[in-house]
């Protein structure tokens, strides 16, 4: 039997922060600790891509803080100007978010595709007078 410490799979995804970064990261494929860590929280979900969308056409995983709802001051995501029309989601991100690829046979995220990094901005940096709002078909 080998003592030495086997590699684990690394995985890379992009983490959407809140002030308009876009930040390449990588983790270990089996690890919720790091992606609790990125999103800074305890509990994060999945947030689901609709199947016509980009992002369901690329099988995209995308998590966020779940918790952050719940915080005081907690900003919207300025991502989600982007990230709702890309995946067909409606609801703005509250908190960070990251984006993997589809899951693998196991249920592990796999690295977010290559097409995905190419239509993705560079930045979405806010400026003092930026403004951005989020329409319901109900209102």
């Amino acid at each position: 039997m080998n003592d030495e410490a086997t590699p684990r799979d690394e995985v890379k995804g992009l983490l959407l922060h809140t002030n308009g970064e876009c930040l390449p990261i990588s983790v270990p494929k089996d690890s919720i600790d790091e992606i609790q860590s990125y999103l800074g929280c305890d509990v994060f979900t999945s947030i689901p891509c609709h199947p016509d969308s980009l992002g369901g056409k690329h099988g995209l995983t995308v998590y966020a803080d779940d918790e952050a709802l719940l915080k005081a001051n907690t900003p919207v995501n300025i991502w989600s100007i982007w990230l709702c029309g890309y995946i067909g989601y409606s609801q703005p991100c509250v908190g960070s978010a990251l984006i993997f690829g589809p899951p693998d046979l196991d249920g592990y995220s796999t690295d977010v595709p290559d097409q995905v990094r190419e239509d993705i901005p560079a930045t979405l940096r806010p400026t003092p007078d930026m403004e951005f709002h989020f329409f319901s078909k109900e209102g």
